[in-house]
């Protein structure tokens, strides 16, 4: 019962720049002699960048990977987990792979493995993979998994870059936020706030005072605000229509 209300109460992931060898140490420090009689190998890519991860979950989904690829090989001749990072192709994002050589998975089980309550163990749940995909989602990645030659399967995830993830929302120096408000004081007050947080501010006490800035900076977001009843966002929208390229409203 603790892994159904564990998946139905799962906490969000906070993800933050995170050295991914790191978690993966981190995840086989918790096997220490727990993995008797297989042989684990790593290889780890050196100088990798940071990924978006929360440390505590990612290193939880591992532990679910290596847990998985361990029962995989019970009554295997050979029992080999293998645990490797490397950057992506791509270079948008690192990669994990844990491998086995187990038993394998058919084309039928690649599609159903991750689905909450499907197992191929005799006493499982069917939570332990569905969690570790609910972690990876949370994070922006993905998993999937292969067959591993000559046997077994691997399981790859993938995380982005933190780079990338920061990249998706620019810096607040960025944006150019311009206050149409018939009211000094609003103005001002708002501008202030506004340049405290790092914002580029700018004002006018007027709809139309507000569209020589807008056509000079096209990427300034703008508000209008119960002071200029007249100069709603729609119409300052459809004002600025005939512009080569209208502001963004906010």
């Amino acid at each position: 019962m603790d892994e159904f209300s564990t998946l139905a109460r799962f906490p969000t992931a906070q993800p933050a720049p995170a050295n991914v060898n790191a978690i993966v140490e981190n995840t086989l420090a918790m096997f220490n002699g727990r993995l008797d009689g297989i042989h684990v190998q790593t290889f780890l890519g050196a100088d990798l960048p940071k990924v978006m991860a929360d440390a505590e979950a990612i290193k939880r989904a591992l532990a679910n990977l290596v847990d998985n690829a361990a029962e995989a090989m019970q009554g295997a001749m050979v029992r080999e987990i293998q645990i490797s990072t490397a950057l992506v192709a791509s270079r948008d994002a690192v990669e994990i792979t844990v491998a086995d050589t187990g038993h394998g998975v058919t084309q039928e089980l690649k599609e159903r493995l991750f689905l909450p309550y499907f197992s191929t163990k005799k006493r499982g749940t069917g939570l332990g993979l569905a969690i570790v995909s609910r972690i990876i989602e949370d994070h922006r990645g993905s998993i999937r998994v292969e067959e591993n030659r000559p046997v077994g399967a691997r399981f790859v995830v993938e995380l982005p870059l933190a780079g990338e993830v920061m990249a998706a929302v620019p810096p607040a120096s960025m944006h150019n936020i311009l206050i149409v408000d018939d009211e000094s004081g609003i103005r001002q007050s708002l501008k202030g706030v506004l340049e405290d947080e790092g914002y580029k501010a700018s004002s006018a006490d007027s709809g139309e005072a507000c569209l020589r800035p807008c056509a000079n900076a096209p990427s300034t977001s703008y508000c209008s605000t119960s002071g200029c009843p007249e100069w709603t966002v729609s119409k300052l929208c459809k004002r600025f229509a005939t512009s080569t390229m209208p502001p963004k409203s906010s």
